[in-house]
């Protein structure tokens, strides 16, 4: 069997297999990202929005006015504020917590909810990059971040919230972020689940189209053998292994049907062809030996009777004669053509005289002519 023919039954199997195995399970995954990490995703935002809002009620806007007056972490509007955030973290498990204020385009920081004295705790004025979100709280509402971001302190979801002065006017921003590695970490094995899936599902169609290949190409090897021995007169049928597949005992059933039809049908071709032979012989023989007597007795007549003939029935003999010779002739390669068939004669090509020919066909055929006038 060649090789293409197995590898293109492999190559189509493996796609079959990996297309049955794989759309399954991953439409399982998929579902199951969808609802595991959307869910989480979604309860985590939430909740930071109510945390968010929640920080806004117990800031003082006056405070903050006298802390952005001060400028100092050590002024009692900083501390007293700080200490309300810091707090406030703690009991809710946020991972940071601060005020940000706008001053044109520029935002910046008031106060960062940290331990005073922390390496990394933002200053007063420090600048922070506006982004979408946070413009929605300078807005009056409230927003979240749509994804978890990564930056070099971790990764997280924040929250952000509007801050009303005395007069309901929007004075500042509180930001709370929450660490949401885990849900990175989610995110990432549910990744890996859908990867490892892909690998095992094809994995396991590579092993079942192995499988499925080196039968099918055994029985059609078989088949093909079966073929070539019918193409030599050999109509015997395929065998079936207890260990060939439902699929492939259908064909060979069908090619052992159609072989013994073939088979009924080159018998009865044989024996007409029998009967045409002996049909062909015995009539030959039957037609040669009166044919053989005409043409004798039309030879002694001309011989005999040469000189009490008249030219016109002299020349009627003498047609006679070649159309009797001509029909003999005939007769001989209508049993030369029986041999031939059966395989007992070679052809012998050999040049003749065309005019000849043509003379005797009208010599024939002018009789008939006449007949129709």
């Amino acid at each position: 069997m060649p090789n293409q023919f197995k590898s293109a039954l492999r190559f189509r199997l493996i796609k079959i297999f990996f297309l049955v195995t794989f759309l399954p399970m991953l439409m399982m995954s998929v579902i199951n990202y969808g609802f595991t990490y959307k869910d989480c995703k979604n309860m985590l935002q939430k909740e930071l929005m109510h945390l968010a809002k929640g920080a806004t009620t117990m800031i003082d806007p006056i405070q903050l006015k006298q802390l952005e007056i001060d400028k100092s972490k050590h002024s009692h509007a900083y501390q007293t504020t700080n200490h309300l955030l810091s707090t406030y973290k703690k009991q809710v498990d946020a991972t940071y917590i601060y005020i940000l204020k706008k001053d044109m385009n520029t935002t910046y920081f008031l106060v960062d909810g940290g331990e005073i004295g922390e390496e990394d705790q933002s200053y007063i004025g420090e600048k922070y990059d506006l982004n979408q979100y946070m413009e929605k709280a300078f807005n009056g509402k409230a927003d979240i971040t749509d994804a978890p971001y990564t930056d070099r302190w971790g990764t997280f979801l924040t929250g952000y919230a509007p801050i009303l002065d005395t007069n309901g006017s929007i004075y500042a921003v509180v930001g709370v972020d929450m660490d949401v590695s885990k849900l990175k970490t989610l995110q990432e094995n549910l990744f890996l689940q859908i990867a490892l899936i892909c690998i095992t599902c094809f994995i396991i169609s590579l092993f079942l189209a192995n499988a499925l290949t080196e039968n099918d190409v055994e029985q059609v090897s078989k088949i093909q053998e079966a073929l070539l021995k019918a193409g030599e007169g050999d109509f015997s049928v395929c065998k079936i292994d207890k260990k060939d597949w439902v699929g492939t005992r259908i064909v060979i059933n069908s090619f052992n049907k159609t072989v013994g039809k073939i088979k009924i049908l080159m018998d009865k071709s044989r024996e007409a062809n029998r009967l045409k032979s002996d049909f062909m012989s015995t009539m030959s023989h039957e037609l040669r030996n009166p044919l053989n007597s005409i043409i004798g007795y039309t030879h002694l007549v001309l011989n005999q009777a040469q000189d009490t003939l008249s030219p016109k029935h002299k020349k009627h003999l003498q047609t006679v004669e070649r159309n009797g010779q001509h029909l003999l002739g005939l007769i001989e390669q209508m049993l030369d053509l029986s041999a031939i068939e059966a395989g007992k004669k070679d052809l012998t090509l050999k040049k003749f005289n065309c005019v000849r020919l043509i003379n005797e066909v009208i010599e024939l055929a002018l009789p008939l002519a006449h007949q129709k006038k």
